[in-house]
């Protein structure tokens, strides 16, 4: 299905105008890598599986295209009906899934699509969370103690060695797996009840899991570097910024974000994916332990931008812009003046803070201490000229809500 907002896109004979397609429209950093090239003039396709997010309301967007089921054929199929629709286009990766299936397929891509992207090795290498830590174990980066577990005896004995609390995620994140958790990325175990309180069998979502120490500290303890890298693997624009808040806290994605100058953090970076021969997108994420003050990578993102990437683009770093470019062998554009700046998920942050605050682990000094300083601010969703997706996105989560309520009642006149 092709929902066409306007019925043809023209390209300039240089290629410095060709449409680009966004693979992963419905998510916000879909919406986050349009917004991006808002001023450009760049025509923007969209390619995503549920055409009714808010992220795919915006109009921004020249047209979707709806991946008709979320699976690799599903995606060569859209990939397919893009091309046979716009022609040649620029291919950027906004969804996890995408990214293996580019690097996968990139040699038919190459001739319908300009993209950059790490070969597939290098995706596998970064993107696995199993063979990321014993990468980085074997190369010296620092990462918290893992164990790989397949299985149920595999996650008693996990649990015994490392002892409570840990960190429990797919070494993939597989369709499967957002199926069965759709809310949680990550879990965090503190006792044998978490465990047993969980309503699914997570083998049967993904192969393979990670069971990880828990760093000790608050979300304000976790920092991002935020990057592209050429072609060549030369860095073209990097940002580094700091999380003071995540939904959900402790384990989920960012909810509140700064900039923040952390040349540390920028040069373990550039090692990591020096390293890896890491090309296009990419960023690291560590948390700074409370209790020894090590920095230990939680995990790399590759071949993608993440979820506050528009964080940079706010501080004048287009990583986006930088995509583009070096996709169609351009040179970068000309550097502009930095800022701070401060980014939002406008539907989240509001309980990252009451659930942090029940907890006493919200980081108020830090919060009012970014407020305080002048900053650029942007949004998950907000848009002074296009705001029906944070409208829509709103009604969504207000929807959500009344339905919980309503079975809370339900369960209790039952009761």
């Amino acid at each position: 299905m092709t929902v066409e907002k306007n019925q043809s896109i023209q390209n300039t004979d240089d290629g410095s105008r060709l449409p680009v397609l966004i693979a992963g429209a419905g998510s916000p950093i879909g919406l986050a890598v349009a917004g991006g090239l808002r001023d450009s003039g760049i025509p923007l396709v969209g390619a995503t599986h549920d055409w009714t997010a808010p992220a795919c309301r915006s109009k921004l967007w020249q047209s979707i295209i709806t991946v008709r089921s979320q699976s690799e054929q599903g995606w060569l199929e859209a990939l397919d009906a893009a091309h046979d629709r716009h022609g040649r286009m620029v291919l950027l990766a906004a969804e996890e899934y995408v990214v293996r299936i580019i690097a996968q397929h990139a040699g038919e891509l190459e001739s319908r699509f300009h993209f950059v992207s790490p070969n597939l090795p290098t995706v596998d290498r970064l993107l696995d969370k199993a063979i990321f830590h014993d990468w980085a174990l074997t190369n010296g980066f620092p990462v918290p103690r893992t164990m790989i577990v397949r299985n149920a005896d595999g996650l008693r004995a996990a649990l015994r060695d490392i002892g409570f609390p840990v960190v429990f995620k797919p070494s993939v994140e597989t369709p499967q797996w957002r199926i069965v958790s759709p809310r949680d990325k990550v879990y965090r175990f503190s006792t044998r009840a978490d465990v047993e309180r969980l309503s699914f069998d997570p083998f049967e979502a993904a192969d393979h899991f990670v069971v990880q120490e828990w760093i000790p500290g608050r979300d304000s303890d976790v920092y991002f570097c935020l990057t592209y890298r050429d072609r060549h693997g030369v860095e073209v624009a990097s940002q580094t910024g700091r999380k003071l808040a995540q939904w959900r806290v402790g384990t989920g994605n960012t909810a509140l974000g700064v900039t923040h100058h952390n040349e540390e953090l920028h040069k373990l970076t550039h090692r990591l994916f020096d390293a890896a021969g890491h090309v296009g997108f990419g960023s690291l994420e560590v948390r700074l332990s409370s209790q020894d003050g090590r920095m230990l990578i939680t995990e790399p993102t590759v071949g993608r931008p993440n979820m506050q990437s528009a964080l940079a683009t706010a501080a004048g770093v287009n990583l986006f812009e930088a995509a583009y470019r070096d996709a169609l062998g351009l040179t970068p554009a000309p550097s502009r003046p930095g800022r701070e700046a401060i980014w939002i998920h406008e539907t989240t942050v509001a309980a990252s803070f009451m659930v942090a605050a029940r907890r006493r682990s919200l980081d108020v000094r830090a919060i009012l201490a970014a407020l305080r300083t002048r900053r650029a601010p942007t949004g998950a969703f907000f848009s002074a000229g296009d705001p029906l997706p944070l409208l829509l996105e709103v009604l969504r989560q207000a929807g959500k809500v009344l339905r919980l309520a309503l079975s809370r009642v339900s369960i209790r006149q039952r009761g």
